[in-house]
């Protein structure tokens, strides 16, 4: 291989994983897993209301 021909190579690569990192984040409750905890905390709630110690 010859010099710019690597480079090339190495920029392509780059690129893509500059590409990958800039990819929107997914921030919805089920790619977060924020219904395992809603669902965790509605559990506690609900194990404090029947010992009576009302709020967690």
């Amino acid at each position: 291989m010859t010099a710019p021909y690597e480079k090339l190579i190495l920029d392509v690569d780059i690129l893509q994983h500059m590409m990958e990192i800039l990819q929107p984040l997914d921030c919805s409750e089920e790619a977060l897993g924020l219904w395992r905890w809603l669902e965790f905390d509605a559990y506690v709630a609900k194990r404090c209301e029947k010992i009576g110690g009302g709020e967690p």
